[in-house]
């Protein structure tokens, strides 16, 4: 094996033709949706002049907004096993016939998916902070007060967001395999959005 120092290899970025795949569920306890999203054809692609400056989120792309930490915890569910561990995702609601009553209890599906959007590193919060980030470092306040100022946001951003995501994480989690009910679902829902929208209010900050 050889190292080449002329060449960085990064495997990845955070442009939406690297982050955006396709993944498909069949068999008993699978809805037949079809195609639930952007057809192939339609999606981010490596072409012309933006290439690889579309962020996944502002892609144009529709569906159910999933990863894949979402698919082992899904197929695990559909085949009635457990794991021995908690899943960093969830089990995808949307696709399922008939989920258990605390998946299919009200609120449930929309919590799970700003769920995702809070916590996934190409959802909506990742993006809104790492636009505010990247201002941030590039602004050139005296005694880089810019910086210093959505660096202490930031960190607080993080703290609310890792302790909203982990517990929803862990209801979810019992949801889908203990059919235990999520209290409150709607109100974390709320809760989610609106760090969200805090995050999208740093990141438009001039």
């Amino acid at each position: 094996m050889s190292v080449n120092p002329a060449f960085a290899y990064n495997h990845g970025d955070y442009a939406a033709e690297i982050n955006t795949n396709y993944t498909a569920f069949a068999g008993p306890g699978v809805r037949n949706l079809g195609l639930d999203g952007t057809k192939a054809a339609n999606g981010p692609n490596s072409a012309g002049p933006n290439s690889g400056q579309v962020e996944v989120v502002n892609s144009g792309t529709t569906g159910t907004w999933v990863d894949e930490t979402d698919i082992r915890p899904t197929l695990i569910y559909l085949t009635g096993l457990k794991d021995d561990y908690e899943h960093d995702g969830r089990v995808i609601t949307e696709i399922l016939t008939a989920p258990n009553r605390a998946l299919a209890a009200p609120g449930v599906a929309s919590l799970g998916a700003c769920y995702k959007q809070l916590n996934s590193s190409v959802g909506q919060f990742g993006a809104f902070t790492l636009h505010a980030s990247t201002a941030a470092i590039e602004s050139s306040t005296p005694g880089d007060a810019r910086y210093r100022a959505v660096d202490a946001t930031l960190a607080g951003l993080d703290k609310l967001r890792d302790s909203l995501a982990l517990r929803v994480k862990g209801e979810l989690e019992a949801a889908a395999f203990g059919d235990q009910r999520i209290n409150g679902a709607a109100g974390q829902t709320i809760v989610c959005k609106g760090l969200i929208s805090a995050a999208g209010a740093l990141a438009k900050r001039p």
